[in-house]
This record gives structure tokens, sequence and C-alpha cells, in this order.
């Protein structure tokens, strides 16, 4: 592992692709730390000497966290430059678009990120294998005893019948001692009895195992042509456990979903642009009761069975009219319009793929209409930034210190770079500070989850815009509560919903977190949280610019899978980051919720409302659990009984009919989102929230951040000791699938973290029907069954 002194390009940056790590195929970007190094001659004439590199490199020791490195290089002068993982060039990592790089060596060997995640075969053990362990742990015993009694007897009798003994050992003479006999015997015994052990089994059930391996691996149902993707058996040992699986839980972006993002709608500054969706939006219903776009909507959303978007998303988007009018409307401030595009444009990680960067030799005239390719880490960004150069907002360079963006005028648009606060799952929001090259400004620019941003909105915000030419009066609905109204619409048509938000600074401000952001990069210990806390201290007293709507499609097959693994017996819990009503409209469309099911919804704001909610929801699930036990008071005798006789003889007794009310139990969905799951994961609420939970068929935890999932599959694993299967596609959902007993990695659009780190990887959701169904059947019967004849 290396630190990035010097790169053959001229702002200091290269470009390196991470495949042989983490598995992902998209270009990442690095960069040489400013001021870590003096460099001889021109920037352009690409000379370097390593000897310039004075300073001493100051780091933290070897560990296994690849996305993690924290250091910092004291100059001669004594100025600290911080460096981090976007400085440091990995071990098995290929460089890409660039001629060269210099650096020293950080790690070398075995102390390097990729030898120390490198940790061999995998421990886990089927629950069987345990099972069986037990069972020769207990023979071995038996072993033992018999083999003791054995020795002890024939030392007895050696003594007793001394005259009659006659030893046929050498180097004896003739006779023995009682002691020395039974000593004897008992390895007689050993050699004897071994037998009952049966020894032969682990080497039947490993072939056995291994042959069903190549069963699984060539079953032509779980390959994926469009991908070229077949099922991959990544632990020999577990096959038996896919047959016994009793919790699934399953992440829904990726997972459930193809994880093709693709730009649907969005409102700017309370005003709701439609594009293709005019008709949804018209055609909205909440039961039987139309709900204009303009107007609230009731917080729980009604069950959208499929939603009827415009097929392809390879096609161009269809731009909204008005919006285009707005945009070249002369009379019109466009303020928020150029800033919510500018936003979409530049706050991202995406490496533009076809221009170098500013301030190279080319010809412009004619050097903006070549095609430009991003190469973007996430569908979210591609699709934004797609989104905003169709509107004629296109990103045309990067580099570490600055952005140029070709507006619809046909100006360009420069923007120092000054930070990049990247994603985080807690802040659940990215941010960008840059400073104009017009006017120097220097203007914060954000996009995160509604929750994040909402509660970092300053109170002025709400304001509707001026150059809607509206005024705010008293009762009139602010921008913020009118953009909330369509993110609940957006939601409840599947759509990914994301808010965007700007905050200008003063240069006062800007120094004084300039100064605590410097002294949090150059920290060895504890430098993560006080980097957190330094954004989050930027991140106040934002200006909501308005949100996006992002359709990302429900896969094929999964509602019949999620069916049939539900009539299986198998409960699904969905963990996933996206907001509530997107979570439920998805729960609905793949029917892991369906009309019949009673629908419980816990949102809390604190402990005690979060405790006071799950009682009254147990008191509920309580007494109705009594009715349908026959203690219901409204309920008659007669009707109870006739709720208890098998439903195969009630045509034989002339029975039609009986009330479903009283003898089937109503079946339940729980959804609760990631701040009041917080809650309900303490040590005082966990019995309690998961005595309800476990009640329901469907659990769905929206917004829920990595370690919570993890939480999850753990709570569920080890309280309920029933088996459990984690599947996901990206990294967040790597430590629930490392928590579960089994874990099924989808080969996505997210990387191959999640494959790298399961038992079972797939291409595809609806393969874990035959997977569990057929081939975990199997595996568990021929295996259990085989154990019969030792």
């Amino acid at each position: 592992d290396i630190l990035l002194l010097h790169s053959s390009d001229a702002q200091g940056i290269c470009y390196i692709e991470t495949a042989n790590i983490d598995g992902e195929t998209n270009l990442k970007q690095r960069q040489v730390a400013p001021g870590a190094v003096e460099t001889s001659g021109t920037p352009d004439s690409g000379l370097f000497d390593p000897m310039d590199f004075t300073g001493d490199l100051l780091c933290e020791q070897p560990h296994n966290i690849i996305y993690d490195f924290n250091g910092y290089v004291l100059q001669q002068s004594g100025q600290r430059v911080g460096v981090n993982r976007n400085n440091l060039l990995l071990r098995g990592c290929a460089l890409r678009n660039t001629s060269s790089v210099t650096g020293i060596v950080v790690y070398a060997g075995h102390e390097t990120k990729a030898l120390l995640n490198n940790s061999g075969p995998r421990s886990k053990r089927s629950k069987l294998e345990r099972d069986i362990n037990a069972e020769i742990l207990s023979q071995v015993v038996l072993l033992i005893a018999l083999c003791l009694i054995g020795g002890i007897g024939s030392g007895v009798w050696t003594e007793m019948n001394v005259d009659r003994n006659v030893v046929f050992f050498p180097f004896t003479s003739g006779s023995t001692k009682p002691a020395l006999e039974g000593f004897i015997r008992f390895w007689t015994f050993i050699i004897l009895y071994q037998v009952i052990i049966p020894i032969s089994l682990y080497v039947s059930m490993e072939i056995v195992k291994f042959i069903q391996v190549f069963f699984i691996n060539w079953d032509i149902d779980m390959y994926y042509a469009p991908t070229d993707k077949p099922f991959r058996c990544r632990a020999l040992n577990i096959n038996e456990d896919l047959g016994q699986i009793h919790y699934v839980f399953t992440d829904k972006t990726g997972t459930l979903t193809e994880n093709q993002m693709v730009f649907r709608c969005c409102s700017i500054g309370g005003k709701s642009y439609a594009h293709s969706l005019e008709a949804e939006f018209a055609k909205y219903r909440y039961g039987s009761v139309a709900v204009p776009v303009q107007d609230s909507v009731p917080d729980l959303p009604a069950p959208v069975e499929e939603t009827d978007f415009p097929e392809p998303p390879e096609q161009p988007l269809q731009l909204d009219s008005t919006l285009q009018s707005n945009l070249g409307d002369p009379d019109l401030n466009k303020a928020y319009l150029h800033d919510f595009f500018v936003v979409m444009a530049i706050c991202n990680t995406v490496v533009v793929g076809s221009h170098g960067a500013r301030g190279q030799e080319r010809e412009m005239e004619g050097a903006w209409d070549r095609p430009i390719v991003y190469e973007a880490e996430s569908p979210d960004e591609a699709a934004l930034v797609e989104a905003a150069r169709s509107y004629g907002y296109t990103l045309v360079s990067r580099s570490p210190g600055e952005c140029s963006i070709l507006t619809p005028d046909g100006s360009h648009a420069h923007y120092q770079v000054l930070h990049v606060l990247e994603f985080d799952p807690v802040r659940k929001c990215m941010s960008i500070i840059v400073r104009e090259e017009e006017d120097s400004r220097i203007i914060l620019y954000s996009k995160g989850a509604d929750s994040a941003i909402y509660h970092n909105l300053a109170h002025h915000s709400g304001l509707l815009p001026n150059e809607y030419h509206l005024s705010h009066v008293e009762g009139t609905p602010t921008r913020a509560e009118l953009s909330e109204q369509h993110l609940n619409m957006y939601a409840r048509l599947g759509l990914r919903t994301l808010c965007l938000a700007r905050r200008v600074l003063s240069a006062e401000e800007y120094s004084v977190w300039l100064e605590q952001r410097q002294q949090a990069e150059v920290a060895l210990e504890g430098r993560e949280p006080l980097l957190f806390d330094s954004a989050c201290k930027i991140e106040k007293n934002l200006e909501l610019l308005g949100a996006t709507g992002i359709e990302d499609r429900l896969q094929d097959g999964v509602p019949e899978a999620i069916e049939s693994l539900r009539a299986a017996g198998i409960k699904i819990w969905v963990l996933t980051g996206d907001k509530q009503e997107t979570a439920i409209n998805i729960g609905y469309s793949s029917r892991l919720i369906d009309q019949e099911m009673d629908v419980i919804v816990v949102n809390a704001e604190s402990t005690e409302e979060c405790e006071e909610i799950l009682q009254s929801r147990k008191q509920e699930l309580d007494s109705q659990e009594a009715e349908s036990n026959g203690g219901s008071s409204t309920g008659s005798t007669e009707s109870v009984l006739m709720a208890k006789i098998s439903p195969l003889l009630r045509p034989l007794l002339g029975i039609q009919k009986c009330d479903r009310a009283v003898y089937h139990k109503v079946p339940k969905a729980l959804v609760i989102d990631g701040y009041t799951l917080e809650f309900a994961l303490s040590q005082q609420l966990k019995p309690l929230f998961l005595d309800i939970a476990r009640r329901c068929r469907s659990v769905i935890c929206c917004r829920a951040a990595p370690l919570q999932k993890a939480a999850v599959v753990e709570l569920v694993k080890v309280n309920l000791r029933q088996m459990t299967l984690a599947i996901g596609d990206g990294a967040n959902d790597v430590s629930m699938i490392q928590k579960a007993d089994v874990g099924v990695g989808i080969a996505g659009r997210e990387g191959m973290q999640a494959v790298m780190a399961s038992d079972f990887a797939m291409a595809r959701f609806r393969f874990l029907e035959k997977l569990l169904l057929v081939h975990g059947h199997w595996c568990y019967s021929r295996l259990a069954r085989m154990m019969l004849y030792f």
C-alpha cells in the first residue's frame, strides 16, 4: 500500500480500478494530498524527484478496514498535512487512464490491507454438523464408559482367579498383576468397540456435500443470462442449512429491485414537476378517494399493486414542458432552479470520462459537444447527473480542486471545490463546499434523505420563493410543507426520494469551521468522530431547494418468490434505508404485505413514547389472540366450537362457513422507522419489540443503518434460536450478511462486497425460492436420511 506523492496528471489525480479488492469495476479517483510534497519544475512538466519528499509520515497501525486510513505528513517547517484513504493506493488495485504514479510505501507484506482481509477458509458449521458433533461426543463418552467397565471387570476377575489366568504376552512370566491386566484389557476393548463411533460418517458427509455443491452450481434455472452470472456456492459445508431457514432478512434496493435508477419527477421550491407521471398523479388514490397533487396525504399509503411507469430506462428522459419553459423564461428569477440543478450536477463523486481537467490544452470550440461518459459509484448519482444534463446543466470536468458545468445558455460555470463531505450512513447526506468563480461566494450544497435534510433546515427556509410570485401569508403552506407533500406522493408511487438544499457561508463562518476541520483531518486517534462532528456543524441552517423522485423497478419474479416463501412458513423481514412510504409501497407490490393484513406502524420520538406504543400494540395482540383462542366475550360458545373443527371436516358435517375473525388470526405486518428502531433495540425494549415482531408475518424496518440491520438479525438469531438468512447486494448489507447463519450476496450494481462476504452468490432474488425450497430441502433431507445408516 503506497501513499500517492505524484501523478502524471497535471492536477495530481489518478484513476484506479479496485475489482481485485472489492469486486467493483467502476473507476475511482485518488489524488496527491495538497502540500504533502513540493515538485521540482513546473506542474505541467511532469518532473518529480522523490528526494523532494522530506517530510515524516505518521499513520495508524495496520488494520483490515479497506476504506479507512488516517495519518499526516509532518513537514520540516512543522506544518501537518492530513492524509486519508483518498491519497492511498492499495495493493491489488489497477491503474487506469493514468500514465504513471509515484508514492511512498506505507504498509508492505502481510501488513497490507489486502492480506489482512485474507482470513483464510470459512469456519461456519451447519446446524446438522453441530448436532452430529454432539452425538459423536456422547458416543465417545459411552465408548470410554464401556471400556472402563470392561477393564475394571477384567482386573477384578484376574485378582479373583490368579491360578486360572494365563497371559500370552511376550516379556511376561506367565502371570500378571490385576492392574496391568485391567489396563491392557481397557485398550483391547477400545479396539473392539471403536466401531461405535461412525468415523466414516464425516467422510461420507463431506463427499455428499461436495457433490451437492455441483448440483446447485449447475442448476440452469439459477443462471442469469443478461449478465452471464451463474449461481455460486462460496461455502461448501452449510448446504443443509438452506432447508432449515425460518427467517429471511433482505435489503430492498438492488435486492428486491433492479437498482437501475431513472429520474422521474422533481419538486423545486414547492412546485411539483410531474414529467411523464401526470396521469399517475391524476389517478393517485388513497382507498377510493382521489388526492390532488397539492393536497395533504394521509399517513398510511394505499396498496399499489403495480405502478405503470414508462417502460425503458434506456430511453432519454421525457422532459417536463413547464420546467423547460421556466428555465427559458427571461423574466423569471431562476435562482432556485439554477441551484437545484447545480446540486444535481456537482454534489457527487462522479468521474467525467471524456474531458480532462480544466486547464489542460484543448480546443474549446466544439469540444463540449463530444460525448461525455460518467463513471459513478452509485446508480443514484448517475441518474441525477444525467437528468441535470438533460436540462442543460452538463458536468464537463472535475478535478480535486475544481469542477465546471455547461449551463443552458451556453456559458460555463466554474466552481472551486473547497471540501467534499462524503456520504455517511449516520448523517444520511452528502455535501460539497464550493466557491463560485463569478462572485466568490462560498456555498454549501447538500443532498440526502428527507429526515436528515429537514432536521437541519433553517426556520426561514420554509417560506415560498419570490420567483414563483407567491407571497407567504398566514395559513399558506410553506415550501417545506409543500415539498413534504410531494415527497410523500413520490414515495407512495414507489419512487426513491432525495432532498436537495444549500447554505451560503460567510467568510468568517467558513474560516472558523475550516480551522476545526483541519485539526480533525490531522488527528491520528478519533479522527472519524471529529470529522463527523465537523460535518454536522456545517450542515446546519440549510435552505431547502427541492426534492427528486427516482424510479427503481421491482425485479421480475420477486412477488411470486416472496409468496412461495411465505407459504412455506418462512418469515421475511425487509431492512432498508429508504423512506417509510416507499418501503410500504414496495411491500404491497412485492406481496410482502397484502390486503388482509393489519399493518402496525410504529413511529416514536423518544424511548418513553416508543415503549408506550409497543405496550399498547402488545396488549392489542394479546387481546386478539385471546379472542381467536376462544376467550372472546363477543363470540358464542357454538362459534368457538365450530372454529376448532378441522376445515377438512366442515363440509362433511354440513358446516359451510365459519367466522374467520373467530377461528383464524388476522395476519399482522410491522413497519418501524430507523429512528424508532434505535429505541426499540435498547436493552430495555428489546424483549418487547421482539415479542411483537415474532407475531407478525412480515416486518419492514425503514431508514435502517447498516449496524441496525446487523443488530436486528442478531436479535432474532440469539433470542429465538431460529435459523436466519440475510440477503443483500451492497456494502451496507455486509454486516447483516455476516451476522446471519446463512449469507447470500446479490451480484448487482453496487459492487461485489456483499458477494465476497456471503456464503452463496446469485444474480436475482427470485432464485432464492428454488435455493431454499428445492435445493435446501433436498440437501437437508438427503443428509439427514444418510445419517440413519451409521
